[in-house]
């Protein structure tokens, strides 16, 4: 199978083509360190045979109301560097590479918008994942990918929904562009020529007046063009108006949707650009994984619930045990749980013992 054919991003070559994508768990202490649960959870996915961990997003922003979950990472100060490293160290010791993925959430936090904020901010945000991603090399990690999807402050400087700037961080697609490409060249000064720098983008906002296709496609170009290793291809997500949406859907399909429903976007992204593509929403078969590779629909294919509910999936799917899958549901019980603060939970895990 294609999917077990490895892939070289930068100078790291990642053993086959599944990822973990990005997922909150609320397995953090309050400090923003990790638990030892949360080390387990994912040394336990590394050991069911996915090639690359992309830890869950990772505060770069110091400022107390930049929090918008209490018990996320954070890697803001240099010493959250060791407890991180041991996590990278049992992920490493089971076998895949493993990027931690960086966000500011400050906008959301606060209720405010890209429009909302002085030059003096944004530098200093520019900053954060700076440093951020000096950190996270310092730690050992493969890569670091930055949230520039969904509804967080990258996000929201790219979108044509969420920011209304009429200045030069504004206004135009080269301006919503300014502040991330930011983000990428200084990230690249700090972290080294040769450290992988992924950007994960929205393929579409699935919202009036946000970025669709034709947006996300001129987007990933930029990105690649001024430096990006990899594009990490989501959807929608965007709350602008509300939590329960068809933009939030599109980024976390139920089972009213088709598997692979955003994968066209990957695809399309992929044809314009020379670096990997990931493409990520309800992906959950081994037919649908090798299809995705062998048609050259994406380079690698990301899956979370589908390996919280299996962390073995990709052992099985290499052994031909396909019938021995645990098959996500789709049923967003996991998701509702980490957005209430909640530990992150599969309802297909066996019962805890008491």
């Amino acid at each position: 199978m294609r999917l077990f054919e490895p892939i070289t991003i930068g100078n790291v070559t990642i053993k086959n083509r599944i990822v973990l994508a990005p997922c909150d768990t609320n397995y953090a202490t309050e400090e923003g360190y990790p638990s030892q649960r949360q080390i387990d959870h994912y040394a336990r996915i590394a050991g069911g045979g996915v090639g690359l961990i992309i830890v869950e997003d990772t505060r770069v922003n110091p400022e107390p109301q930049a929090r918008a979950r209490k018990f996320s990472l954070c890697i803001y100060d240099d010493r959250f560097i060791s407890p991180l490293s041991k996590m990278v160290e049992r992920i490493h010791s089971r076998g895949a590479r493993v990027a931690l993925q960086l966000v500011d959430m400050s906008l959301r936090a606060t209720g405010r918008k890209p429009a909302d904020l002085s030059m003096d901010e944004i530098d200093r945000l520019i900053d954060y994942f700076a440093d951020a991603t000096e950190r996270g090399r310092r730690a050992g990690f493969d890569a670091v990918e930055f949230h520039m999807a969904h509804s967080y402050t990258l996000a929201d400087f790219l979108s044509k929904r969420g920011n209304n700037r009429q200045d030069a961080y504004g206004s135009t697609l080269e301006g919503r562009m300014k502040m991330p490409l930011g983000v990428l060249k200084r990230s690249r000064e700090k972290g080294g020529k040769d450290f992988p720098l992924f950007c994960r983008i929205n393929g579409d906002e699935f919202i009036k007046g946000g970025n669709t296709l034709l947006h996300s496609t001129a987007i990933a170009k930029m990105l690649s063009k001024e430096g990006a290793d990899a594009i990490d291809v989501s959807a929608g997500l965007r709350r602008d108006d509300g939590t329960d949406t068809y933009s939030v859907l599109r980024g976390i399909p139920t089972p009213d949707f088709p598997d692979g429903c955003n994968v066209h976007l990957a695809e399309a992204i992929k044809k314009e650009i020379a670096v990997p593509v990931i493409t990520v929403g309800k992906i959950r078969t081994p037919q649908l994984m090798e299809e995705i590779i062998q048609r050259e629909k994406a380079d690698l294919v990301a899956l979370a619930r589908p390996l919280i509910a299996d962390p073995f999936l990709p052992q099985k799917i290499k052994e031909g045990r396909w019938e021995e899958i645990v098959t996500c549901s789709c049923c967003k019980t996991c998701h509702s749980l980490v957005l209430k603060g909640d530990p992150l939970k599969c309802v297909q895990w066996p019962p805890e013992k008491s």
